[in-house]
């Protein structure tokens, strides 16, 4: 049997190994990913019952683009290891479900660095808030921009061994400024979470958030500059495109650690709560004051079954969607974690 020759196919073993193989490699990552997604959706509705409606949808959006993702890629691998295997001529072409799967990804980046960006926006005061926030969206419009551009190329060269056409005028440009909106997000994160290190008491937990402000983002950007530095040594190689695969499902993880760390950080911060709970009216509105940033104050709508937190003599720090006193984290203080925006 080993005398046999390969199964004939319209291009060389090589190639056939470098693009169906990274394929099926990135796929299987992908999966896994995305069951670490879905375990995390289901815990953040059994934890947090009592967000907003509007953030229930979110999450349940994101996750349903994920499962698309998913599904797409799920056609893309039987079209390519099922059906080619009695008609090998379909191997040099594309498939509609793997460029709908990389168009799914690029709108599910775009959505979760722009929940990132509002949250920077609700964090920040003054002119740098204007100014870093001018600067996301410039970079999220250019990053949907390439995407679409990026998109359409595919379904436009459509064969597989010409997608090399599209790095340097949409791959490259998409990759990199994701990678710029990445770090921009997660420094600003960090200098927010260190500008606010002013109450002793609390500084394990600003340590944490740091932390987990990195983490955010590290897995993400480390795998876009591989596919950007891939990209620019070998052009014609398709692993820059299939690790795109594996970056959406990164992003929803990313998104839903950050809303399911939050029951964590309140454990780090100490046992003490401040948590009233009511079952007078449905909608709670946290009011807090931080004398430290100009008197500028916030307010955040916590839509729920029954919870309003006591800020009283504490300040506040916003995690995910919710408004959580200080007292949550052992400070008695009245100051605050983040930079306050007047209304």
């Amino acid at each position: 049997m080993s005398g046999l020759p390969d199964r004939v196919t319209p291009m060389s073993q090589s190639t056939f190994e470098e693009i169906f193989g990274s394929s099926l490699v990135a796929c299987q990552v992908m999966f896994v990913l995305y069951g670490i997604a879905s375990l995390q959706a289901y815990m953040y509705y059994v934890n947090y019952p009592r967000d907003s409606l509007r953030m229930k949808a979110l999450v349940g959006g994101i996750w349903g683009l994920a499962t698309l993702h998913a599904a797409l890629l799920t056609h893309t691998v039987y079209h390519y290891s099922v059906k080619s295997y009695t008609r090998p001529m379909i191997l040099p072409d594309g498939e509609w479900s793997c460029y709908t799967a990389v168009a799914t990804g690029i709108i599910i980046c775009f959505i979760v660095q722009t929940y990132f960006t509002r949250m920077i926006f609700l964090m920040m005061s003054g002119r740098w808030r204007v100014i870093l926030t001018a600067a996301l969206i410039l970079l999220l419009v250019a990053q949907i921009g390439f995407g679409i551009y990026f998109s359409y190329s595919l379904f436009h060269l459509w064969e597989l061994l010409k997608l090399h056409e599209c790095v340097y005028t949409a791959m490259v440009p998409l990759f990199v400024t994701r990678v710029i909106s990445d770090a921009t997000v997660s420094a600003t994160l960090c200098i927010i979470l260190y500008d606010a290190r002013g109450f002793n008491g609390s500084m394990r937990m600003i340590k944490t958030l740091i932390i987990y402000s990195i983490n955010r983002f590290l897995l993400t950007t480390l795998l876009v500059v591989t596919q950007t530095v891939i990209l620019i040594s070998r052009p014609e190689s398709i692993w820059a495109m299939v690790i795109e695969y594996i970056t959406a499902q990164l992003y929803v993880n990313s998104f839903l650690a950050t809303l399911n760390s939050r029951n964590r950080l309140r454990h780090i911060g100490g046992q003490d709560s401040s948590v009233h709970i009511s079952s007078a009216s449905r909608p709670r509105v946290t009011a807090v004051s931080a004398p430290r940033f100009r008197g500028e104050s916030w307010v955040e709508s916590q839509r729920g079954d029954d919870v309003k937190f006591s800020v009283e003599n504490v300040g506040g720090i916003k995690i995910g969607t919710e408004t959580l006193a200080l007292s949550d984290f052992g400070v008695g203080q009245k100051t605050a974690v983040r930079h306050q925006y007047a209304p």
